[in-house]
């Protein structure tokens, strides 16, 4: 009744009864997720080390592209072997931790950024070495120890959302952070000239709080709570400076023109500060449109927040007994004001409402409605 005889070898005249399959699960967001880094140009590699042929029949059925060529790792012996095999094949079987350590070296060596997932003691070496590595929480401690990142859920699937969520953060940072770095780099420039220039700072400190809070304090609210899943490209820093270098130069080549030129130009203290404010806002609002690009109904909405400037209730009205000016005593109706001219007499009875065209700075041409408040001649 002994399975096996004397010799341990089975018994003879056996009879199949049937055929027992043992097959990996693939879960049903695996194909679903492989896809997503697939269209993202992120490039799959499947290491382990269990058969060949067993690996890459369970990568097909993922719907691993190139899955169908597969290498077995115990017929690779050297680095160069290692390094040529690594770019031509997706998928690897009877893979050592040593070697599994050798396929992150020889990616990074190609110049590729590599991220390494795993959840076992022999992939703690390649955990180590990979630019980001990742684990899962089912796996051991040591490589839950090593790793930059740990799925709660023990589900690859969850990787598409992490990579958005990196995404969003480092992109909008690097929108706010050239918003912020702007102002720094202008101020401090400025701060440094003014201390060799003969002249007056042309700004007040409410000025600059208001510039900031405009150009940068909303926007740079709104850009950094939006979504972001366009690709990371290039290095921090170089390109918070590329974006805001060339605006903060701009404002304070400006402000220098104004300064220096005051005299030629005719200008006073107050019109090159009210000049400077301007040149401020441009510069800010150029720098805005182009961290916008390309506008989507948020980034469209942030900008024009920033470029709707409103037009306080007063004006500057001329002397009535002022006979260089002609009578004029106009009030604003609905929050609007202007001032009108005696070229244009405005005739009627106290409390009739007209309305006629002025223009606004920005060349906003625009009929406001005026109520007559005195008799006129």
């Amino acid at each position: 009744d002994a399975p096996f005889g004397p010799d341990k070898n089975l018994p003879e005249n056996l009879q199949p009864m049937g055929f027992l399959v043992i097959s990996d699960k693939i879960r049903a967001e695996a194909p679903q997720t492989l896809r997503y880094f697939a269209e993202q140009g992120v490039t799959l590699k499947v290491i382990s080390g269990d058969n060949a042929a067993t690996v890459s029949s369970i990568a097909q059925r993922a719907g691993l592209s190139g899955a169908e060529h597969c290498c077995d790792a115990s017929t690779l012996h050297t680095d160069a072997e290692i390094e040529d095999a690594v770019e031509k094949y997706s998928v690897f079987g009877r893979v050592t931790p040593q070697q599994k350590l050798q396929f992150v070296r020889a990616l990074k060596k190609h110049g590729h950024t590599v991220a390494m997932t795993g959840d076992g003691v022999n992939d703690v070496l390649a955990l180590k070495e990979a630019d980001c590595s990742i684990a899962m929480a089912s796996g051991s401690d040591a490589a839950r120890t090593v790793s930059n990142l740990v799925l709660l859920d023990s589900n690859f699937a969850s990787m598409p959302q992490v990579v958005k969520e990196g995404r969003r953060s480092i992109n909008n940072l690097q929108r706010s952070a050239s918003l912020f770095l702007q102002k720094t780099i202008f101020s401090a420039m400025l701060g440094v000239l003014f201390l060799f220039i003969a002249a007056s700072y042309p700004f007040e400190p409410i000025q600059l709080t208001f510039v900031s809070t405009i150009t940068i304090g909303i926007p740079s609210f709104i850009l950094a709570l939006e979504p972001n899943t366009d690709r990371v490209r290039g290095i921090f820093l170089t390109n918070v400076l590329k974006k805001s270098f060339p605006s903060a130069l701009a404002m304070v080549l400006s402000v220098l023109f104004l300064t220096l030129f005051r005299e030629p130009l005719q200008l006073s203290g107050e019109e090159v500060s009210t000049l400077c404010v301007f040149a401020a806002f441009t510069a800010g609002f150029v720098l805005l449109f182009k961290l916008c690009l390309p506008f989507n109904p948020l980034r469209h909405h942030a900008r024009c927040r920033r470029a709707r400037l409103h037009i306080l209730p007063a004006a500057v009205l001329p002397d009535p007994a002022d006979p260089a000016h002609g009578a004029c005593a106009v009030a604003p109706c609905g929050g609007n004001a202007a001032v009108h001219s005696a070229d244009e007499p405005l005739h009627g009875a106290p409390g009739r409402k007209i309305r006629r065209p002025f223009s606004l700075p920005l060349s906003c041409k625009e009929t406001a409605e005026f109520e007559i408040k005195e008799p006129f001649p």
